[in-house]
């Protein structure tokens, strides 16, 4: 048995110290900030200090059969774009220099084994956010915002986000593996009874690999379910099923060079992951679709 302890402390500063100089339509950041949030404090600078700590209990069972536990609190301090953006006009973008770190209390969970034939873990999570920094439209937050419609502005709320994640794989024979992974993924915005946006759907992977001395060759099947929880509110897009087949190969030249090659997506599928992406100028929402049919080669030497 194992018991894993760990804290750290961090002091984040910010400044915004263009923040009073005027841009080529006149306006300053500073007055985009208290023109946005109706109790804005006037700040343009920040000094936060998370302290962050880690409990982990792992122990051996029977039949090599670990399991573990571990209680968590992390902070995420806000980045640039969420403190200090500030772009005015017809489509305002506008960043909250009072927004709070967020504060993650995390709860995990798991077990695994592995033996000669096979391996397999399972485990899961449960996080409890404080804090959450929230991108959303200012016609959502109308207690927090002084402005309407669908101005960009970013909020603290609380939020929960868990997950299961499963894994295994087989030796059917001292050269053929077969396998599979899956994950699955929820999240919700508690203080505003809504999804969360860019959260992964159910998804998997099914795969198989023959090696023999210095040379191996595999094939894999992505598959990833529809995304339907999406956050409506803010306009976030619902993404169909997609699966995918790749095939790889590696070839063992010497004990200093290895030679891999590939093709992802053998079949040329259109598909579209679950994260959206958003214009920088428009503030849209909008999709992309991944690469097609692609051949790879890749050439590693350690000396």
């Amino acid at each position: 048995q194992k018991v894993i302890m760990g804290v750290r402390y961090e002091n984040v500063t910010t400044k915004a110290k263009d923040a009073f100089e005027a841009s080529d339509l006149g306006n300053t950041a500073y007055n985009l900030y208290n023109s946005t949030y109706t109790n804005y404090s006037g700040q343009t600078k920040t000094d936060d200090t998370n302290l962050n700590a880690l409990l982990r209990y792992e122990q051996t069972f029977k039949n090599n059969i670990n399991g573990f536990i571990g209680l968590s609190r992390t902070h995420r301090n806000p980045d640039a774009t969420e403190r200090y953006m500030a772009r005015g006009g017809t489509s305002q973008w506008v960043g909250n220099p009072d927004l709070k770190p967020e504060t993650h209390n995390q709860l995990d969970i798991g077990l695994s084994q592995k033996n000669s034939t096979n391996q397999w873990g399972v485990s899961a999570y449960y996080d409890v956010i404080e804090n959450y920094i929230l991108r959303d439209f200012a016609q959502n937050q109308t207690a927090d915002v002084n402005i309407a419609g669908t101005h960009n502005i970013y909020v603290n709320k609380d939020a929960i986000i868990y997950g299961l994640e499963a894994s295994g794989q087989y030796r059917i024979s001292p050269q053929v593996v077969v396998g599979a992974s899956a994950s699955l993924t929820k999240g919700s915005n508690t203080s505003d009874d809504r999804n969360l946006s860019n959260i992964s759907p159910l998804s998997g992977t099914l795969f198989t690999q023959y090696q023999k001395e210095n040379w191996q060759a595999g094939a894999r099947v992505n598959l990833t379910a529809e995304q339907s929880e999406v956050n409506r509110e803010y306009g976030e897009l619902k993404t169909p099923a997609w699966s995918t087949v790749d095939l790889y190969g590696t070839y063992i030249v010497n004990k200093e060079v290895k030679l891999s090659l590939g093709v992802d997506n053998l079949f040329d599928h259109a598909y579209q992951n679950y994260l959206n992406r958003v214009d920088a100028v428009s503030g849209n929402t909008y999709k992309v679709y991944e690469p097609g049919q692609t051949v790879w080669a890749k050439l590693s030497a350690k000396f």
